[in-house]
C-alpha cells in the first residue's frame, strides 16, 4: 500500500489567549506595526478565512485556537477545528459578525483575547482584504445552493449506515440524557431543519453586514453591492 509521509510540524495551542503570538512576533512590532510584524510570521490570508468562517457559521465556542507550521520553515497558520457549536438552532439568527475585532475580548465573560484581530482591523489594508474576502465567500463558499448540494452529497455517503448508527448508540446516549437520534424520521427532520438554517443564515448575514461592520453606503456598495 502507498503511505503518505508525515509532515513534521510545530504547533502552539493558546486556548484563546495571545501571549504566545506576541512572544513569537515581538511585542514592539506587534503593538506598533502589527501589519508588518504579523505578516512576516503568520499567514494572514488564513487568519482572515478562519474568522470569516467562525463568524459566518456563528460558532459560539471560539476559545480553542491553534497555530501550526512546517518544522523547517514557513509561516504560522491558524487551524480550523471544533465546530460542533456552529449553525446551532438556538443561536444562528444572531448576526455577531464583528466580535473578533472588539477590543475587550470575546466569549463568556470576554475571556478570550482579541488583541491580535483588534489590532489587525485597525490596519486599512487588512480591513479591505477582510471585507473583500468576506464578499468572495458570500458569492461562492457560502452560496446556499452550493452548501445544500454538498449537504445532499454528504447525506448520500452516510444514509445507509444511519440505521446501524442509531441501533448502536441510541440507548447509550439516552441513558446519558443527550437526546440522541431515535429513528430515521427524526434524522430526516433534523436535516430539514438544517437546510432551513443554511438558507436563513445567508440572508441574516447579508442583511446585517453593513450595520455589523459600520460601513458607509459607498463602502457597502464597493464590497457587497452585487449581492443584493
Amino acid at each position: 500500500p502507498i503511505t503518505k509521509p508525515k509532515m513534521k510540524v510545530d504547533k502552539i495551542e493558546i486556548d484563546g489567549r495571545d501571549g504566545d503570538i506576541i512572544e513569537k512576533v515581538g511585542y514592539e512590532s506587534y503593538t506598533k506595526n502589527v501589519g508588518i510584524g504579523l505578516a512576516r510570521n503568520y499567514d494572514i490570508d488564513e487568519v482572515i478565512n478562519y474568522w470569516i468562517v467562525q463568524t459566518y457559521y456563528r460558532n459560539t465556542d471560539t476559545g480553542n485556537i491553534r497555530y501550526w507550521k512546517e518544522h523547517n520553515g514557513g509561516k504560522w497558520r491558524i487551524m480550523l477545528f471544533d465546530q460542533d457549536w456552529s449553525m446551532y438552532p438556538s443561536t444562528y439568527k444572531t448576526p455577531d459578525l464583528f466580535y473578533p475585532f472588539l477590543p475587550n475580548g470575546h466569549g463568556t465573560g470576554n475571556y478570550f483575547s482579541t488583541l491580535m484581530t483588534y489590532k489587525l482591523y485597525q490596519n486599512e489594508t487588512f480591513k479591505d482584504k477582510y471585507l473583500t474576502t468576506f464578499a468572495y465567500h458570500l458569492k461562492n463558499t457560502f452560496n446556499p445552493d452550493r452548501m445544500l448540494s454538498i449537504l445532499d452529497n454528504m447525506i448520500k455517503e452516510v444514509e445507509s449506515e444511519m440505521p446501524y448508527h442509531i441501533d448502536r448508540w441510541y440507548n447509550e446516549y439516552k441513558t446519558s440524557n443527550m437526546n440522541p437520534i431515535k429513528n430515521m424520521d427524526m434524522w430526516y427532520n433534523n436535516l430539514d431543519k438544517f437546510r432551513t438554517i443554511i438558507k436563513e443564515r445567508y440572508s441574516i448575514v447579508l442583511n446585517s453586514i453593513q450595520k455589523e461592520f459600520n460601513l458607509t453606503n459607498s463602502e457597502y456598495e464597493k464590497y457587497f453591492g452585487d449581492l443584493k
